[in-house]
């Protein structure tokens, strides 16, 4: 069984170090969880011999923990962002994290742990931190922080209502690079080849590719993709 491995409140960054965290991010997630509180605790308060309960949200990660840069931002981001919407940790909200070490076995176990102890509201990191919460539970609900492709990882039946216990953030931009590639192209009519630098090991690789190649045919160019997994790579000449 695993615990809950540090809390907001235990990596906060010393004052003057640190880092901006995106305003969209943390008010856009943070009004989730809100809503999704209140539509869940009315009921009970509703109910005179029931106590007062204080809503405890988790967050379930994949991630390391607050080594991390991207999961650091992110945590400071929704506890901000609840702050900001009135808020208060340990007093009005109970807010844990559950890191996951990498360890994908471990987050299951996580998220069957988090069910098991009756928390009202998960928010999750990550298709992989998404799909095993909702292996575990099809009632307590899951706010995505952020996920790829929703309706394609089988998350939402669509992008406008959920269908079910799931609801959050979609960053969906698998049509993007065909959009650019059309900004482009209009920019510089007489271009006919053109360098794509892409991560392969991104979720969003194959349906952004897709995308690229039907507008790539559609305008008359060819498209020279260059994989780079790292900022390592930077610099290395590609593959012919």
């Amino acid at each position: 069984m695993n615990a809950p491995i540090g809390r907001v409140h235990g990596h906060r960054r010393q004052a003057g170090g640190q880092r901006q965290v995106a305003t969209t991010w943390h008010s856009t997630v943070g009004g989730l969880v809100t809503l999704t509180l209140a539509l869940l605790l009315v009921p009970l308060a509703s109910k005179a011999q029931l106590p007062q309960t204080i809503p405890r949200i988790a967050y379930l990660a994949l991630a390391p923990g607050p080594s991390d840069a991207v999961s650091s931002e992110r945590s400071e981001a929704l506890a901000q962002g609840l702050r900001e919407l009135g808020y208060e940790e340990g007093t009005t909200i109970i807010l844990e994290y559950w890191w996951s070490a990498g360890n994908v076995e471990r987050l299951r176990e996580n998220a069957a742990e988090l069910v098991r102890r009756g928390v009202h509201v998960i928010v999750t990191q990550g298709a992989v931190a998404t799909r095993a919460a909702k292996e575990v539970t099809r009632t307590l609900p899951i706010v995505m922080a952020g996920d790829t492709d929703p309706i394609g990882d089988g998350f939402v039946a669509s992008l406008g209502r959920s269908g079910e216990n799931i609801t959050g953030m979609s960053n969906f931009v698998a049509e993007l690079p065909g959009k650019q590639l059309e900004f482009l192209k209009e920019a510089v009519p007489q271009s006919t080849r053109i360098a794509v630098v892409t991560n392969p090991a991104s979720p969003a690789h194959e349906p952004e590719m897709e995308h690229l190649a039907v507008a790539a045919k559609a305008l008359g160019v060819h498209v020279h993709v260059v994989p780079m997994r790292s900022h390592d790579e930077l610099g290395r000449p590609s593959p012919p």
